[in-house]
């Protein structure tokens, strides 16, 4: 293998390290949140019914992450909607959009605390 392709070969090696560590905590903030919600239900809280989410709620969500995250911040939308099964989050219906609403505060909250680290 010569010197260039090996390079490349750790570049890539390097980029989906990445991807992983930033998918794993995904993974952890996600469970933490599950974490404490099953938490506070187990001490008594009562279970909160759906709330119905606006696409303005998400506009509005989507624009924070756009703040925090301008260049990845799309990328995070797609794969948000892809996820659910949809081109575009405004596809959602109202049944599905607290959920899609939850997740997006979720990367919000961890690119928040990626910022205060």
């Amino acid at each position: 293998m010569s010197a260039l392709n090996s390079e490349a070969s750790a570049a890539a090696m390097k980029d989906a390290g990445n991807v992983i560590i930033h998918e794993m905590q995904s993974i952890a903030a996600a469970l933490e949140n599950l974490t404490q919600r099953v938490e506070a239900l187990e001490n008594g809280a009562p279970k909160a019914a759906p709330k119905e989410v606006s696409l303005s709620q998400l506009a509005d969500t989507a624009r924070k992450l756009q703040e925090l995250d301008p260049v990845g911040a799309r990328a995070i939308l797609i794969e948000v909607a892809n996820a659910a099964g949809y081109q575009k989050l405004s596809e959602a219906p109202a049944s599905e959009r607290p959920g899609l609403l939850r997740t997006l505060e979720e990367k919000v909250a961890e690119l928040e605390r990626v910022a205060n680290a």
